[in-house]
């Protein structure tokens, strides 16, 4: 596996992703807009909330009067705002938010792009053009570009060839620690697609696991 593949990977979807989102007017970076999902309703104004939670008043997390008319913001925190792209959006200005959250899309195609490259090279040693182009494939799905507008729902796609690498090894009895902190980052980020990839995760160890059995003494370890 030649170790620029998957970088490569990553910068043709950015690329493809970049061109196409500008002939079809919705690339923030120049001057288009996205209208699907909530990306302009709702996001610009929790992501100047994290702005102003983060880097002005650190009392506001808890609780803020602009979530409706007063609330809890633990809610708005667990679905919205924790994922760890969302720190770019911490460099720009206020105005320039729109900008950011472009750029927070791009890097998660970007992301799911490479990560699937890696993986597919990594199980399957697939040649570099097919495992390019599976994945670009992956990252520029009809799912990656009907929920854009709903970017906390990317970062399970950018995850998840990464997890099943990681299962992959697990099936094998293979223990990692990376394992665990990448489960725990998508689940963080966001809980909604989390619960899915989680619920794929246990029907594909098990099916991983029935391929690589030897014994039920193994099974049960690896299970355990």
């Amino acid at each position: 596996m030649k170790k620029r593949t998957w970088i490569f990977a990553g910068f043709l979807a950015g690329l493809i992703f970049f061109i196409a989102s500008w002939i079809g007017g919705t690339n923030f970076l120049m001057g288009g807009t996205i209208h699907s999902g909530d990306l302009i309703d709702q996001y610009i104004s929790f992501f100047a909330y994290f702005q102003h939670t983060l880097l002005h008043d650190f009392s506001s997390i808890s609780f803020s009067f602009s979530n409706g008319l007063g609330g809890n913001t633990a809610g708005n925190w667990g679905y919205y705002l924790l994922s760890p792209f969302n720190l770019i959006a911490l460099l720009f200005p206020t105005k320039f938010l729109p900008q950011a959250l472009y750029i927070i899309i791009l890097l998660k195609v970007m992301v799911a792009s490479a990560s699937f490259c890696w993986m597919s090279q990594k199980l399957h040693h697939l040649a570099d053009p097919w495992a390019i182009s599976l994945a670009v494939a992956y990252a520029l799905s009809s799912y990656v570009i009907t929920y854009i507008g709903n970017l906390m729902w990317l970062d399970a796609i950018a995850f998840l060839p990464l997890l099943v690498v990681f299962v992959v090894q697990l099936s094998k009895g293979s223990f990692s620690f990376p394992y665990i902190w990448l489960l725990a980052i998508t689940i963080v980020a966001n809980y909604y697609t989390a619960f899915m990839v989680c619920s794929f995760l246990i029907g594909f160890f098990i099916y991983q696991s029935y391929l690589n059995y030897s014994n039920w003494k193994n099974l049960l370890r690896n299970s355990l």
